[in-house]
């Protein structure tokens, strides 16, 4: 009887290991689930998901044994380090999770997650993130991506497209500049202020006026109305009929400004009190 074991036992240990001679590699197909865009203003970061599937499965059982491997292009440092045209990359670092852990500058399949690929499921892996608040120039950034199963290695390009944005930044919490303007308006007088922002790409500033382009007197336009001449850097904005808009070309993605200048003609004599006028600005990156 103890005879008898043994030799299943030898006899089990050599097919198993003829099954694993089978099977030197396999290739595995990498299709991107997320992280297909990036918004440089949103404030959460973003997943980089792939999904894996084992060509040809179902694979023979002593496939799973074989090491799958995930990682960037030769070379690159741990983060994957996606390439566009704007002068810097787009950085995702290597996420852990229970289908894959980091191993250097690779992550590594869980045998779980192996043994779900050869039998025909597919596996989607968090590979990694994008950490919110990359500032980058909008456009498309590419990274190679490689999976290896055993001695067999195949590559995939992924692309993620940044998009157009634009970030302002106003010193009041609630998103009004007020304009004053010294001096006597009778005789001539004028105001300014400066905003900043951020922006990847050409920008477009649209100003309308709830008053025609004219500051109006507190009890009404009866009572008193004066013409005025605003300029954005320097452009006029014809604001007496409808809105205005100005287009300013990409220069950087750092921190920029612009000046809204209020010009008063001299007006004469004029009813004593406060005229005002509202100038709504709106901003589209494109």
């Amino acid at each position: 009887m103890r005879n008898r074991y043994l030799a299943f036992a030898v006899a089990a240990l050599a097919f198993a290991a003829g099954d694993a001679a089978a099977c030197p590699g396999y290739t595995i197909a990498i299709n991107q689930v997320s992280g297909t865009s990036y918004s440089p203003v949103d404030t959460v970061d973003a997943p980089l998901v792939v999904q894996l599937v084992a060509n040809g499965a179902p694979l023979p059982t002593s496939c799973e044994t074989l090491p799958v491997r995930i990682e960037g292009a030769p070379g690159d440092p741990r983060p994957l380090q996606f390439k566009g045209g704007g002068g810097s990359d787009l950085v995702a670092d290597l996420m852990q999770s229970t289908d894959a852990s980091i191993a250097f500058s690779a992550l590594t399949l869980s045998p779980d997650a192996r043994a779900r690929l050869v039998r025909g499921q597919p596996v989607n892996v968090q590979i990694g993130r994008f950490q919110a608040g990359q500032f980058l120039r909008a456009g498309v950034y590419t990274a190679l991506l490689r999976a290896t199963a055993g001695a067999t290695e195949v590559s995939e390009a992924m692309s993620v497209a940044v998009e157009p944005a634009f970030l302002l930044q106003l010193s009041s919490l609630d998103g009004v500049e007020e304009i004053l303007l010294n001096g006597d308006p009778q005789t001539g007088t004028s105001g300014s202020t400066v905003f900043f922002y951020k922006t990847n790409t050409n920008l477009r500033v649209s100003a309308s006026s709830l008053n025609g382009g004219a500051l109006v007197h507190q009890r009404g336009v009866s009572v008193g109305r004066i013409p005025y001449k605003a300029t954005l850097d320097g452009v006029t904005l014809s604001l007496s009929n409808g809105s205005a808009s100005v287009d300013f070309g990409f220069v950087q993605t750092n921190l920029q400004s612009r000046t809204i200048m209020v010009e008063v003609p001299p007006a004469g004599p004029l009813a004593a009190g406060r005229y005002e006028d509202v100038i709504t600005f709106s901003f589209a990156a494109y």
